[in-house]
């Protein structure tokens, strides 16, 4: 019986440790079970992630598409709306952007057109002012060739009077002279004939 007991005892044990290391085995394989799963679930997740990133990129992008597509037809329907107005907008500016044109255009020929006359007037007024000073100068010159003849002929006509007084008193001495011999003569021929005539010089006629 003992060595029975021992013997059940024996195989109890046996049976024993190999339960637990049955279990032991067990939750093992559960752990690495788990852990897979973990792994899997962890892996799921991250590509639901990247899916729900995609569509919501795709769903922005669509929005996005179907936002621009809203706007730009309503902007064309705004400018079909408003054609009328915006082309009369343009043809205001475009024409007053002509006018503009025109003006500046036409006011850089009166520019133009100013300074030419500016210069033409300056010109004039040079060549005025430069004939003034020549007429000046000949009046000048004229003057005093003028001075220069009057005092030539007064130099002349005082010349002349001194000649002519230089003249008239030779015309004088020599009358003199002719009267003072006469009259010699005559008191000589008297003398000779008794008669004594009355003596007379030429002095009184020399004093004239």
């Amino acid at each position: 019986m003992f060595s029975d007991k021992n013997g059940n005892r024996r195989r109890d044990r046996s049976n024993s440790s190999s339960d637990s290391g049955g279990k032991r085995r067990r939750n093992n394989n559960q752990r690495t079970d788990r852990n897979y799963r973990g792994r899997g679930d962890s892996g799921s997740r991250q590509r639901r992630i990247l899916q729900e990133e995609a569509e919501q990129r795709t769903i922005e992008l669509a929005t996005k598409k179907r936002v621009d597509e809203e706007v730009n037809r309503r902007i064309k329907e705004e400018m079909e709306r408003r054609r009328p107005e915006i082309e009369a907008e343009i043809e205001r500016r475009i024409t007053s952007m002509k006018e503009q044109i025109e003006d500046d255009v036409r006011r850089k020929i009166e520019k133009q057109y100013e300074a030419k006359l500016a210069a033409e007037s300056a010109k004039t007024e040079a060549e005025k002012r430069k004939q003034q000073e020549l007429d000046k100068i000949m009046d000048e010159n004229k003057r005093r060739i003028q001075l220069q003849q009057q005092k030539i002929a007064k130099d002349r006509l005082k010349d002349l009077e001194n000649e002519r007084k230089s003249r008239e008193d030779r015309e004088l001495r020599q009358l003199a002279a002719i009267k003072e011999k006469k009259q010699q003569q005559d008191f000589l021929l008297n003398k000779k004939g008794g008669k004594r005539g009355k003596l007379s010089f030429g002095f009184a006629a020399s004093k004239k």
